[in-house]
């Protein structure tokens, strides 16, 4: 079972329980709207701090859902330089669930490397989704974006090898994949800072 697959596992269970939790101690207390806004402030919080710390890394994937490659390569570009000056920033990474990597440089590099290659900057992205993949090579968008870059040249043999090794690492464009993705494109979105 790839770690992709294992934290697919994990944060399912993660909000099952947490959700049965939350409603246990809600029926236990008797929460009222009130004591249930309370416990949602501070379930939400974490991921609201991260969000303002990391809002760069959030604000480039909004900016590639709308099509500003370009815009989304500066902002990315500074979010590296950055992390490159205050590494202390990658670890808060951590208030969300990295399902695919923990790794932020390596995810902001692999969507540098998907800004560019819609740009048409093919030697480019390959160049950043290997990169991407030299930090963590277990993450497996890069692969999947290495895929469609292979099949883009017209190299099929190569484009299948890439699609398979991202399908063992657990990124298998499966409904659960789909859903991420909006999820993500919809978090970014909520992710809203100065």
């Amino acid at each position: 079972m790839s770690r992709t697959q294992k934290n697919k596992i994990l944060y399912l269970a993660t909000l099952t329980l947490g959700s049965a939790i939350a409603a246990t101690v809600g029926i236990y207390f008797g929460f009222g709207l009130a004591e249930y806004f309370l416990l949602a402030v501070v379930l939400i919080s974490p991921g609201r701090i991260g969000g303002y710390v990391l809002r760069d890394l959030f604000k480039a994937r909004r900016l590639v859902d709308n099509k500003k490659y370009e815009e989304a390569i500066t902002v990315l570009d500074h979010f590296l330089k950055t992390l490159d000056q205050q590494p202390w920033r990658q670890y808060f990474m951590y208030c969300f669930f990295g399902l695919y990597t923990w790794n932020t440089r390596a995810m902001a590099l692999n969507n540098m490397g998907s800004a560019r290659m819609e740009l048409g900057h093919l030697d480019k992205a390959e160049k950043l989704f290997r990169e991407a993949l030299g930090l963590d090579d277990e993450f497996p968008l890069p692969y999947h974006n290495l895929a469609i870059l292979a099949a883009v040249r017209g190299d099929n043999e190569q484009s299948n090898q890439f699609n398979t090794t991202a399908q063992q690492l657990g990124y298998k464009l499966s409904s659960f994949d789909k859903a991420v993705s909006r999820v993500g494109s919809a978090y970014s979105k909520y992710q809203t800072f100065p």
